[in-house]
């Protein structure tokens, strides 16, 4: 669970996620990645009453790519999911997302904000996500509904296999291209996805533009 500045939010992110029931053990991994408010304060706190609950943080921000990789080093178990902090993504969907990786059905499974239900998304992160799929798939022969969804789900050693090195938004795009390129099929599940208001996105324009970017050296054997 990467954060940053989320400290009106990651109390309940941990807790939601705690409290659901996902038929094996469970440990949380949160990276605060610089937060200059008390962010990291209410981690600490969590971590210290809950042996589950493990935090760390980046000295300084370096972007949700170093902290979600940060994390993938950190982790013990075998499979991971992609939760972020802000609740935009409502983590009791995570249990029907993992029951195909544990019965075998899929090695890599993404919830999809498409084939879903989404709500308060703005026209431009809409028209920017579409776009992004329609270069993705343009790039490497896929019919992927959401490659930039935050629910990526997967084996440990799958995700370590990547070997990403992203340090920005466009991690997502990285992950993608790595998985389609290392032969994986991705099985997209819709989910239900809140939009946080869009003075509060982290994400802007150019952090596109960089994803885009990273597909197309991903595609060339640039990266």
């Amino acid at each position: 669970m990467p954060a940053y500045n989320e400290s009106e939010t990651i109390a309940d992110a941990i807790k939601m996620v705690l409290d659901i029931d996902y038929g094996m053990d469970l440990e949380v991994l949160v990276v605060d990645d610089g937060s200059t408010d008390n962010t990291l304060e209410i981690m600490k706190g969590i971590s210290s009453k809950n042996k589950k609950v493990k935090s760390f943080s980046n000295v300084k921000n370096k972007g949700k790519g170093y902290s979600i990789r940060y994390g993938m080093e950190k982790a013990s178990g075998d499979f991971v999911v992609i939760q972020d902090a802000d609740l935009e993504y409502d983590p009791v969907q995570i249990r029907d997302l993992l029951k195909p990786l544990v019965e075998g059905q899929a090695s890599v499974v993404y919830g999809s904000r498409f084939m879903g239900e989404s709500k308060n998304q703005s026209m431009l992160f809409y028209v920017g996500n579409k776009i992004l799929n329609l270069c993705f798939n343009a790039l490497f022969f896929t019919r992927l509904t959401d490659v930039e969804t935050c629910y990526k789900l997967a084996s440990a050693d799958v995700f370590r296999s990547l070997k990403l090195s992203s340090d920005g938004f466009e991690i997502e795009g990285e992950i993608s291209a790595k998985l389609v390129k290392n032969g994986h099929k991705i099985l997209e599940l819709p989910i239900k996805y809140f939009a946080r208001e869009k003075e509060k996105k982290k994400i802007n324009v150019w952090d596109g533009v960089k994803t885009a970017a990273t597909m197309i050296k991903l595609r060339l054997n640039l990266l």
